[in-house]
């Protein structure tokens, strides 16, 4: 409920851009790295380790990650912004013990592809500008999980595959400067889920059981995501000398 009452709020000035001309019609593409919570699945990482009847160690537990975005963009002269975008963002961690005696892997790899909704209101100076964006998404999520044992008698494989569906809201920051009809900006934001729903087995669509991700897990993405862009105006043979 939260997340509609929010998304309502911000849609009420977007649409007065209704009577509006659009300005500039921006494509955006953008890259950058983020650090994400995921608190349960650490959790889960640090029981498995416990559970094992040997001993392992957490070679990496969803450290920060490439993110990727593209937007389609209109920017009015009553400094309102309004448009889509998609993204893509991931993680993931490995528990690993490999000896004379064996191997053992366990890999957690998450992958999240995100149709969102972007409104900004940003201050002109000169060339540049600093633009505040409202971004409200939904992340649909796939997880991977891969467990590899052998040993000079025995070699096992499991796999599990589950999907996860979160909606969220993402406040950013972004500083641009105008380079003829392009924009190179800076951008940081945080990645608030304010929707998470229980992961569900991929196969069968039922909630997820052992032996791998129990049915409670909920994925967590809250966390800061920071990168760079750069944006191409369409209708740059419309913008003045002083943009």
């Amino acid at each position: 409920m939260k997340f509609y009452i929010i998304l309502i709020i911000a849609l009420f000035p977007g649409t007065l851009l209704i009577n509006l001309f659009s300005q500039e019609f921006h494509i955006v593409t953008g890259t950058g790295i983020g650090h994400y919570n995921m608190m349960e699945l650490k959790e889960f990482n640090e029981e498995k380790i416990e559970s094992l009847p040997f001993e392992t160690k957490a070679l990496e537990n969803f450290p920060m990650f490439w993110n990727y975005n593209v937007e389609a963009l209109y920017v009015s002269k009553k400094y309102v912004s309004i448009g889509l975008q998609g993204a893509y963002f991931s993680t993931g961690s490995r528990i690993s013990r490999v000896d004379y005696s064996g191997e053992y892997l366990f890999d957690i790899k998450l992958n999240a592809i995100s149709p969102a909704l972007l409104i900004g209101f940003y201050i002109p100076l000169s060339k540049y500008r600093i633009t505040i964006n409202n971004i409200f998404g939904i992340s649909y999520s796939k997880i991977v999980c891969k467990e590899h044992l052998k040993t000079d008698v025995e070699s096992v494989q499991n796999k599990y595959v589950y999907d996860a569906t979160n909606l969220y809201y993402m406040p950013q920051l972004n500083l641009s400067r105008a380079i003829y009809g392009f924009r190179i900006a800076f951008y940081i934001g945080y990645h608030f889920d304010m929707k998470r729903n229980k992961i569900v087995a991929e196969d069968y669509r039922v909630q997820v059981q052992e032996p791998a991700l129990n049915n409670n897990t909920k994925l967590n993405w809250n966390g800061i995501q920071m990168g760079i862009s750069l944006s191409y105006n369409v209708l740059r043979n419309k913008i003045s000398q002083k943009n």
